[in-house]
């Protein structure tokens, strides 16, 4: 004789997060302590014979007797049950059974663990929108949620990734411009500057006396053995003047006389400027 199929579950799957729920503790705040109880005993019994019970005054009676409480109580907590939605209350007005959507879930969820023959749930009963076409929508949402997430990840990491790369290179590239900018060129023996050094004392004296300036800095740390830890500044500081002092007219016995830049005056250019003549 074939063995016949088993209906229920052995046992059930209930939440670590049970006590907490808010239609348990809505329940249990109405209807006292025990009426926890009578919901698990509730669900025993539902388990047991499927994703369903039929409620009369027999069940009522039974679940009473086994948890230790008056009727008055079972019937007060199925009705905070019903209310709060721990129960269907449609299919409890239509076809007096206690169910849920939940309850459907882990059931189907169950059987398929467990490589039992497939069952539906039954059409006026079925709170699902299909038994399988659930169970799968709901773990192709969790892989999809998966995958998100992991994708989501992936650009958050690639978004970091980017962004410092991008910095590390426009950090580099502003240190080159530092450097270029601050990197100083030969412009003689002993005279070096940075080429906006060489631009702004060119507009301060012009090119010949910027030749000038370096020039008399260089003779004179040729000679001297100096340095300086800015030519520039040092030409700012006493070159410039050495250069004015040049290139300036000086007065010699009331009269003006042009000195060259370099060597002796002329003495004929003075013999005819009078310079020498008697007042």
């Amino acid at each position: 004789m074939a063995r016949p199929l088993k209906q229920g579950l052995e046992y059930f799957p209930v939440d670590v997060d049970f006590f907490s729920d808010m239609k348990v503790r809505r329940i249990k705040k109405d209807c006292g302590p025990s009426s926890v109880s009578i919901l698990l005993c509730l669900l025993c019994n539902i388990y047991r014979d499927g994703y369903y019970i039929g409620w009369n005054e027999d069940v009522c009676f039974v679940i009473a007797d086994i948890v230790g409480v008056t009727e008055g109580a079972v019937s007060e907590t199925i009705s905070k049950a019903v209310s709060v939605g721990f129960f269907s209350g449609a299919m409890y007005s239509c076809y007096k059974i206690l169910t849920s959507a939940g309850i459907q879930k882990r059931y189907l969820h169950a059987v398929k663990s467990a490589n039992r023959k497939k069952e539906d749930i039954k059409t006026d009963y079925n709170l699902l929108v299909s038994s399988e076409e659930t169970l799968v929508s709901s773990e192709e949402t969790l892989v999809s949620s998966e995958e998100t997430l992991v994708s989501s990840e992936e650009t958050l990491v690639s978004s970091e990734e980017s962004a410092q790369r991008k910095g590390k290179e426009r950090k580099g590239k502003e240190i080159k411009e530092e450097e270029t900018k601050n990197k100083k060129n030969q412009y003689a023996e002993f005279v070096s500057m940075t080429d906006d050094e060489h631009l702004q004392l060119v507009d301060k004296v012009g090119e010949v006396g910027t030749m000038r300036c370096i020039e008399i800095l260089d003779n004179y740390k040729g000679s001297s053995g100096k340095k300086y830890k800015s030519d520039y500044r040092a030409i700012l500081t006493w070159v410039l003047n050495r250069y004015f002092e040049e290139t300036t007219p000086t007065l010699v016995s009331n009269r003006t006389v042009t000195v060259k830049p370099k060597g002796n005056p002329d003495i004929m250019d003075m013999i005819k400027q009078g310079v020498f003549d008697d007042d």
